[in-house]
């Protein structure tokens, strides 16, 4: 529509509001009433924003009429305006049929409208020179004879986002009014209007189609006819298309979360033959306290939305670029939430073109994270269902087996140290025989160490059977093995006790009570292959956990820890755990190098409860290692029971077509004694020596491993080697007798 400009002759003033802006002029109402219902029904009757934008600056041409101006130019400004460039684009150019198109060169000078959509503010000038005095490096005009200037940005609601500039000129020296300054105002204010309600338009409907997508993926989860990790794969690729992204993470957090880290299944993006889907990855991700995006969205359930700098990628995500290799520039991390618990995490890494990930994508990537939460929260339940059956069949096992065992009650014998037998006290004894009294002394250790801390004795006796009834008939990992580890400490407590408070000497042995307990002879490997109940149930180490939790149940049914306060309860089975849980290589192997470092630098802290967390490890990893302090004659027989053990193990695994590892393997029985040379090298060696640093009247003990050592070492070497020349023993006196 094109309106001729009409002179009012009577010079009404009047007022107009449009968006909250008053625009106060000197025209007539008929002209304002023009202008508004023209530009409102391009508004209401178009739809294609670009005919639409193209209509509205069309209309626009007639305030180059009302303001008497030379020209109009409406600027375009590209959605990611970040970097004002000299070659801003296409620039609209008024002319009496049609919008021509033109184009700006690359010049030092910063065209008007590129300053006015960076600073995001009008600029009105009514002689040119005073644009010098505003933009320092000078501007660029695009009429170079103009006079008299008005540059307005068109802006979001928000007013951080400038979609074009108006630009009105004069030529004659004569200034712009505030009429006609509010009038230009009223007609931007038109078009931002516009411009936003297409936005509006344009994001509902794709939320309309992103909710009937995630709607369908929902319900065909739910009706069976795709699994969970196939509807994982489908959300997550239409996120990636959506938002436009390099890789995608999901994560499952566990039902069961650690105290000190929670674990979480980790889902990948891959491209496979048949497309893309997430695959599960082999190892469980640890969503650590210090580090981590994902791990900062499981502790808080906020969002957040990140941009990598070059020096603190690593140490936000270091886990991510450890396992797969790729740099990161930004991510976005959303919870998955039900009931205001957090279920699971997507998080979204390294946006397309350089971008960062805007609001409308935390908006986008929130409504996803709403469907899924229905899907994540039904497998949560599938999930719990699965962990309670699995430990049902734990009960009936621990069940079966109990009710087969121990016909008889063993002797209830309150015995004095004279009572003892002969080198009891030492590293090297062990018990060979007199295996019935295998409880009286145990009863006898608890109460020589821990007298303080125990009640009743009936309680201690009590327990002290069920823990011998929970304990399998095995070639190694019996009841002796663990009378034998608890003994190994009581004989490094008597040398060392006045080191150790009460509540931890209570707590090595509780937690020496565990190193056998329940064990079925098999080791973490074989019940991960087979997906045990016990893998699908604890954390991470996995049966140690399990042992852990049982011996809280016989606490707790035995009523030992009863009399403590809550507070000393709560301290005892937190320096319990650690031990137990630290018995696993990959926990307690950490703890010793660390205190290795320690000792080396000279920083060890008795006042230090970290410190001193190593230090009862170290006790409990050296007490089950007890065997290799043993005379080579019950150290042999020992190596013997345990490598039973592991050839059953091995056994197993050749008949789910598995290859055992070496030591598993009884075809490489000859091998034993390399085996214990090398066992005694890296596993218990460094662990003995650290302490013999820690508590020197220990010594011996490392001694004796060393001397055990040897001995394996003159089997080695004797295995080829004849004992006797049968020519000079045998042979020759049957050579005397026939004479």
């Amino acid at each position: 529509m094109y309106l001729p400009h009409v002179e009012n002759p009577e010079r009404k003033t009047i007022l107009t509001s449009v968006r909250g802006i008053s625009v106060q002029g000197e025209y007539s109402r008929s002209t304002i009433d023009s202008i508004s219902d023209a530009l409102r029904k391009i508004l209401d009757h178009e739809s294609d924003i670009k005919i639409r934008s193209k209509k509205l600056i069309a209309n626009l041409d007639m305030l180059k009429h009302l303001t008497n101006s030379a020209d109009i130019h409406v600027h375009y400004i590209d959605e990611d305006f970040k970097k004002i460039q000299a070659d801003i684009g296409d620039i609209y150019v008024s002319s009496e049929d049609d919008l021509s198109r033109s184009g700006h060169s690359q010049t030092e000078k910063e065209h008007i409208c590129e300053a006015v959509a960076k600073l995001k503010e009008s600029v009105i000038a009514n002689e040119i020179s005073t644009l010098d005095k505003i933009f320092s490096k000078g501007v660029l005009l695009s009429n170079v004879y103009a006079t008299n200037l008005i540059c307005i940005p068109i802006m979001n609601v928000t007013k951080d986002r400038c979609y074009m500039v108006i630009e009105l000129n004069r030529e004659n020296n004569k200034p712009y009014s505030q009429v006609d300054i509010k009038l230009v105002n009223c007609a931007a204010e038109w078009i931002a209007l516009s411009i936003s309600q297409k936005e509006g338009q344009r994001l509902n409907e794709g939320n309309f189609t992103l909710n009937m997508k995630l709607r369908s993926y929902v319900e065909n989860y739910f009706l069976g006819r795709i699994e969970h990790i196939e509807f994982i794969s489908k959300v997550m690729l239409l996120t990636k298309n959506i938002i436009g992204i390099s890789r995608v993470f999901f994560y499952t957090t566990h039902t069961r979360i650690n105290t000190y880290n929670s674990y979480a299944d980790l889902y990948e993006d891959v491209m496979t033959p048949t497309g893309f889907k997430m695959v599960k990855h082999p190892q469980q991700f640890k969503l650590h306290r210090e580090k981590g995006l994902a791990s900062y969205v499981v502790r808080t359930g906020l969002p957040i939305n990140y941009t990598y700098a070059a020096d603190n990628a690593i140490r936000l995500d270091a886990e991510i670029q450890k396992v797969f290799h790729f740099p990161l520039k930004n991510s976005l991390c959303m919870p998955v939430k039900y009931n205001n618990n957090v279920i699971a995490v997507i998080q979204l890494l390294n946006k397309k073109d350089d971008k960062d990930f805007t609001e409308y994508d935390e908006i986008i990537l929130e409504r996803i994270c709403m469907y899924v939460s229905l899907v994540q929260h039904f497998e949560k339940i599938k999930e719990l269902c699965e962990l309670e059956y699995a430990r049902c069949e734990i009960i009936e096992d621990q069940i079966g087996y109990q009710l087969t065992t121990l016909a008889t009650v063993p002797l209830y014998i309150k015995l004095t140290e004279a009572d003892l037998p002969e080198g009891f006290n030492d590293f090297a004894w062990y018990p060979e025989k007199n295996e019935e009294m295998l409880v009286p002394w145990f009863f006898y250790m608890f109460k020589a160490t821990c007298s303080d801390m125990i009640r009743d004795e009936d309680d201690l006796y009590e327990f002290i059977v069920n823990i011998m009834k929970c304990h399998r008939a095995l070639p190694f990992r019996n009841f002796l093995h663990t009378f034998d580890a608890l003994h190994l400490l009581y004989c490094i407590v008597q040398r060392v006790g006045e080191r150790l408070t009460k509540l931890e000497t209570f707590a090595l042995f509780l937690g020496g009570c565990c190193d056998g307990l329940n064990s079925e002879g098999f080791s973490s490997q074989y019940y991960t292959v087979i997906n045990h109940p016990i893998i699908r149930i604890y954390d991470p180490p996995h049966f140690r956990n399990f042992q852990l939790s049982f011996l809280k149940r016989l606490l707790t049914m035995n009523k030992l820890l009863d009399h403590l306060s809550e507070d000393d309860r709560n301290k005892l089975m937190k320096l319990c755990g650690d031990a137990v849980v630290n018995l696993s290589s990959s926990h307690g192997g950490n703890s010793s190098v660390k205190l290795k470092k320690i000792l080396d630098e000279g920083k060890f802290d008795d006042e230090n409860p970290q410190h001193r967390s190593y230090q009862l490890t170290l006790l409990m990893r050296c007490a089950c290692k007890g065997r290799v302090a043993k005379p080579f004659r019950i150290a042999k027989r020992l190596c013997e029971d345990i490598y039973r053990e592991l050839y059953a193990q091995g056994d197993y695994f050749k008949t789910m077509k598995l290859i055992p590892p070496t030591w598993m393997d009884r075809q490489n029985v000859l091998s034993i004694p390399e085996n214990e040379v090398e066992y005694i090298k890296v596993k218990c060696l460094p662990i003995y020596e650290l302490l013999k640093r820690m508590f020197p009247s220990t010594a011996e003990l490392y001694n004796l491993v060393r001397e055990l050592q040897k001995a394996w070492k003159l089997m080695i070497e004797l295995r080829y080697k004849k004992a006797w020349n049968p020519d000079e023993s045998i042979g020759k006196g049957l050579e005397d007798t026939t004479r």
